[in-house]
């Protein structure tokens, strides 16, 4: 097979898996960084199957619509995963909402212009809803209760995600484009660097409380095949949320002890009485953190991920095996 794939935020935590399925694929790739100063032999994508002959690193910058042109030239398809994925920041307009859309559009018009025929979108679940809506989150749900105001990081992925989605129905004809709506992403790493759910478990490592938390998982090597599964299947279309279940922030901390082999005590906040204490205080949580706990204690985010199973083949490994390999990557790093 000689493709070339397009993979945006190739360095980061899950564009990095995406690379390393395609290359063990056969596919030639581009992947785009935002420095290529740390790219080199050394570089942990670089030990990756046929790196040196299928693998060309460039630089690329959500807000610069050149250098975005110069990485969609001459690929067939295009994965993209870059996007600020950052929950505390100062200005949420800035920051998060300008270069997600922005920069999704410029990708989307530069694969029109050179005639990609697939565009894959990394979105997410805080896409479908920022608030509890009592059954599973399917791909019709949108987010309508985030803004700048509330939750900014979810706001950018669902205008991101929108403004993508827009373009390609006002167009028609190429690219076609497919979202991913992952829930929380965890699992091994093949870089030392944290992402927002790899920080959940560093906390869980030192954390003196439990609170009333579900998180919705699903593991990177998941995530990464069903992303290369909706480049490549005929039937592929549309939204696809991705989620191995649920987890209780209890049953969490447990694996990670377990994993760690440790045990900590921790006070259970995981009631009533504790639900109504961390709302009351979570206005006094900084930025998009107070948005956060108030999003996620107490409430359930079930999804329904059938369509992924039907139409990519999607079969989530146990998330008790994730829990296992995040904490041994973390550990590995140096992390823990």
């Amino acid at each position: 097979m000689t493709d070339r794939v397009l993979v945006t935020g190739a360095t980061g935590f899950l564009g990095s898996e995406i690379v390393r399925v395609l290359l063990e694929r056969g596919y030639r790739v581009r992947g785009t960084t935002t420095d290529l100063s740390g790219w080199g032999p050394a570089h942990p994508l670089a030990g990756s199957p046929c790196a040196l002959e299928r693998l060309e690193m460039v630089e690329m910058h959500l807000l610069d619509a050149g250098s975005i042109d110069s990485a969609v030239r001459g690929c067939r398809h295009v994965i993209h995963a870059a996007s600020p994925f950052r929950i505390q920041v100062d200005d949420p307009a800035e920051q998060l909402v300008r270069p997600a859309v922005e920069g999704t559009r410029a990708l989307l018009r530069a694969a029109r212009r050179e005639g990609a025929e697939r565009v894959v979108l990394t979105s997410s679940m805080v896409a479908l809803a920022g608030a509890s809506v009592g059954r599973p989150l399917t791909e019709d749900d949108w987010n309508t209760t985030s803004s700048l105001g509330r939750d900014p990081y979810a706001y950018s992925k669902t205008m991101a995600e929108r403004a993508a989605w827009a373009m390609v129905d006002s167009q028609g004809g190429t690219p076609s484009l497919v979202a991913i709506n992952p829930s929380a992403i965890i699992g091994p790493s093949l870089m030392d660097r944290l992402n927002q759910a790899h920080r959940i478990f560093t906390v869980l490592a030192r954390a003196p409380v439990v609170l009333d938390i579900e998180f919705q998982v699903v593991d990177v090597r998941d995530v990464a095949a069903a992303h290369v599964a909706a480049l490549e299947s005929p039937r592929a279309a549309g939204r696809y949320p991705l989620s191995a279940g649920g987890i209780h922030l209890r049953a969490l901390g447990e694996m990670v002890d377990e994993a760690m082999g440790s045990r900590r005590t921790r006070i259970p906040l995981d009631n009533s009485v504790g639900t109504k204490l961390v709302r009351a205080l979570a206005s006094l949580v900084p930025g998009g953190n107070s948005d956060y706990l108030r999003r996620m204690v107490g409430h359930r985010h079930p999804v329904d991920a059938s369509r992924a199973r039907r139409d990519l083949g999607f079969e989530p490994r146990p998330i008790a095996d994730s829990v296992r390999d995040t904490v041994a990557s973390l550990e590995s790093w140096g992390r823990l």
